[in-house]
């Protein structure tokens, strides 16, 4: 098959490192695939296969005002359309609200099928007036709206009223690397008991609440807590006023702050526990790859995918109420009670057998032939 991806970026996240592997795993099956970004290739983060064409729709700078971003966006869509043409392409695979609309619409009058893939949860993610009203308008001619969980695919089917299909992220050990490698002993030393959480700073990822649970935990002096992140997009401040607000607590010296880490799984290995605090999600990566690597976790039920991860207090303690005094409970139970530490510990890399990569990729797979063979079966 001829598979054309596009996305906004190949920028480090999750959304990027999903669609690069899958145009790397498709192009070792023997599909030719044409990769296409809005950006242009300066920030590239994840490799490809060689034999993978590259493209980029880059048609100017960032849009100076609401006409200039109407053109530029025009030139997008035309720069696709000629693409899709001139690779024959069977299918389109889009990822992210400026690529999926870009190309639904670049796709009109050529027969192609676009999947698109809702990697947030529409609910909570803020888009401006216009970004919603083309998605109203788009996402009914998409073969399909791929989502992460049962309950975005539910949001989508009734706001969009598109046909969904749902293609949770997958997971594989050992987990990649790149630099910084950091070793865990270089912050927190052997003989400590290690708590991490990991995600960007910013409001909706609720790390204030993972500071304060700790610190209100009042666990023994052994205990330290590291948080992985950078601050996100526009949350600078709230970052410096979580670091600042940290180092006033009386735990506030056995709490370490690192933006960037990229031998993640030593420091899964390594943790005791695994707290995450989001108020919602798209999907949990960091949460699955905690679990996969034996963390004994504790979790926000966020809405409809933590409860699709996490069965309470089987493989995990999920805590329903979003709760600051519910999330040190659970933290004080599980790092006093070492038999409930272990037991969980023990049944989380269970997520592995359901949320494997290659499930992932293989239910990709599946949904891009049927859409690119007319005479076989639908999926709902």
């Amino acid at each position: 098959m001829n598979i054309t991806l596009v996305i906004n970026s190949l920028a480090s996240g999750g959304a990027e490192r999903v669609l690069s592997g899958l145009a790397n795993y498709w192009a070792a099956q023997g599909h030719q695939i044409h990769l296409i970004t809005l950006a242009d290739s300066s920030k590239d983060h994840y490799p490809l296969v060689a034999g993978i064409t590259r493209a980029s729709l880059r048609a100017g700078e960032v849009s100076a005002n609401p006409l200039h971003a109407l053109l530029l966006n025009w030139r997008r869509i035309r720069r696709l359309r000629k693409l899709l043409k001139q690779h024959r392409s069977d299918c389109v695979v889009a990822f992210l609200p400026t690529a999926n609309v870009v190309s639904l619409l670049a796709s009109l009058g050529t027969g192609v099928p676009v999947i698109v893939a809702e990697r947030n949860h529409p609910q909570f993610t803020q888009l401006p007036d216009s970004r919603r009203w083309l998605q109203r308008k788009t996402f009914p001619r998409a073969y399909r709206v791929v989502t992460l969980s049962k309950d975005i695919a539910a949001w989508c089917a009734e706001h969009y009223n598109c046909r969904t299909t749902v293609i949770p992220n997958g997971i594989e050990l050992p987990l990649p690397e790149f630099e910084p490698r950091i070793d865990p002993d270089s912050v927190v030393s052997a003989e400590h008991k290690l708590i991490i959480s990991v995600g960007r700073l910013e409001p909706h990822k609720q790390m204030d609440h993972v500071v304060q649970a700790f610190d209100d935990a009042m666990l023994e002096p052994d205990w330290h807590l590291v948080i992985i992140g950078k601050p996100g997009p526009g949350s600078q401040t709230y970052a410096a006023e979580l670091k600042n607000t940290s180092q006033q607590l009386a735990n506030g010296a056995r709490i370490t702050f690192l933006e960037r880490v990229g031998n993640m799984q030593a420091w899964y290995e390594r943790a005791a526990i695994f707290m995450f605090a989001s108020r919602y999600e798209g999907f949990p990566n960091v949460l699955l790859e905690a679990m996969a690597c034996g963390c004994a976790t504790i979790s926000y039920d966020f809405p409809g995918v933590a409860a699709e991860v996490i069965q309470d207090e089987e493989n995990g303690l999920l805590i329903t109420d979003n709760n600051v005094d519910s999330l040190t409970a659970a933290l004080q139970q599980v790092a006093r009670d070492q038999n409930l530490q272990q037991r969980l510990a023990q049944a989380a890399p269970g997520v592995l057998e359901t949320f494997s990569l290659q499930a992932c990729q293989s239910r990709w797979t599946e949904l891009v032939e049927r859409a690119a063979g007319v005479d076989r079966p639908t999926i709902e």
